[in-house]
């Protein structure tokens, strides 16, 4: 939620005030007996920074433990992938039963599996694609950290300003009060000037309390990711600002970023699939050999058995096109979020060069103006010079100002963490 400032006017609030405060006596408050409505305050006094944020989020995240876990499951598939079969041990017996001239034979045999076609290579091959990708995988589960962290302390930053902000509108908003009154009580103004005074003062506190809550649910929303509460009352204002590149490099950077590396580990995986299913159309030989034995004269011989498949029906021939055409899908999906991505990062660009001008217009050129017509029209005004709507409409110019700049530097911080989820490289490491 944004923070909120709407112009002074004479509403039902003002009505109240002129029906049941009636003229100001001489020993009463200068608010009209408003006081400045402070939250409870809380006893924390730590400053939380960016940095430590990120740790917190780093060692907490389960996500984090996710990629390792499936880093190790791809390593331990990958060293698996290129061994050979296990052999198997069969006994064989005849005529164990036998009541005739029968005699029992027991054959021992050791049968193993001939891999041929290069099966145990396009496994591999497999493995260390997944292998890869689960490496890629990480690297963007911690950039998607990082984004997620970034932009959660920027909405406490801003919502903290915001608090700033309305806290100093509501300070000005009471100083204003009590110089009117002083005006009146010598029947220099008008009481009509006092209520529409109290009238932005009461608009002023209902803006702070609006505001206190939106800060301590952004201080909520930020110590959520690490699996607690606030425990800290204030966040430091500096946090990642980084300067936006020019488009040409940033279309570079998704090049090779984690995001378009994960989409080519996903289209190898195919292909090497593929050769998988390649490599199944030539037969696998099984070789047994072993020693038999006949148990009433006790003579041995040495037995070796081969044996082949024919692909003379199927030869994996559908299984391989199916696979073929899978790479094809791949490819075509390859290119569709690869032109998506483009799309995503001309977009950020736009809106952070945007928003990068408001924030330098609003910090250089519209804030300390604003600033100093409110002091100016507030001075003025205690001299005659202005009227109150003068006053409080400057007022209303400098507090809307505060507001725009909290929410501009916030959009910017949005965008730029956006643009660097796009562009981030693949690299795994929670230093």
């Amino acid at each position: 939620m944004y923070f909120r400032c709407s112009r002074p006017r004479v509403t039902w609030l003002g009505l109240l005030l002129l029906i049941f405060s009636g003229s100001l006596p001489a020993n009463s408050t200068p608010t009209g007996g408003y006081s400045i409505p402070f939250l409870p305050k809380t006893t924390l006094s730590d400053t939380l920074t960016f940095a430590v944020s990120l740790e917190k989020v780093l060692q907490y995240d389960p996500g984090i433990r996710g990629a390792s876990a499936n880093l190790d499951a791809a390593l331990a598939y990958e060293r698996v992938a290129s061994k050979l079969p296990d052999p198997r041990l069969e006994l064989e017996s005849e005529d164990l039963s036998s009541s005739g001239p029968e005699i029992p034979i027991y054959t021992f045999s050791l049968i193993q599996l001939i891999e041929l076609g290069g099966k145990r290579g396009a496994r591999r091959e497999v493995a260390t694609r997944k292998h890869a990708l689960a490496q890629i995988e990480a690297a963007r589960t911690l950039t998607d950290i990082r984004s997620k962290v970034h932009i959660r302390y920027a909405e406490a930053v801003a919502r903290q300003s915001s608090a700033r902000a309305s806290q100093a509108s509501l300070e000005l908003a009471r100083a204003t009060v009590e110089a009117i009154s002083v005006k009146v009580d010598v029947g220099e103004r008008p009481f009509i000037d006092l209520a529409r005074a109290q009238i932005a003062f009461a608009d002023a506190t209902i803006e702070y309390r609006q505001a206190e809550l939106d800060k301590n649910a952004a201080f909520s929303h930020l110590a959520s990711l690490w699996g607690s509460i606030p425990e800290f009352s204030v966040v430091s204002e500096t946090q990642p600002f980084q300067e936006v590149l020019d488009l040409s490099s940033l279309l570079e950077l998704l090049n090779s970023s984690a995001l378009s590396q994960s989409w080519e580990a996903e289209l190898a995986i195919i292909r090497s699939q593929l050769a998988v299913e390649a490599s199944q159309r030539v037969p696998d030989i099984t070789l047994s050999t072993g020693l038999r034995k006949y148990e009433t004269t006790g003579s041995k011989t040495a037995v070796v058995k081969l044996s082949l498949a024919i692909p003379l029906f199927n030869g994996n021939r559908a299984r391989t096109a199916a696979a073929r055409f899978q790479v094809f899908g791949a490819e075509a999906y390859r290119d569709e979020v690869s032109q998506l991505a483009r799309i995503q990062v001309i977009e950020a660009h736009r809106k952070a060069s945007s928003i990068n001008v408001e924030v330098a217009v609003l910090k250089d050129e519209i804030l300390p103006k604003a600033e100093t017509v409110a002091a100016l029209m507030k001075e003025g005004y205690q001299e005659g010079k202005f009227s109150l709507l003068e006053l409080l409409d400057a007022q209303y110019v400098l507090a809307r100002s505060r507001a725009r700049l909290a929410n501009a530097i916030l959009e910017y911080q949005i965008s730029t963490a956006e643009l660097a989820r796009l562009i981030e490289p693949a690299t795994f490491s929670t230093n």
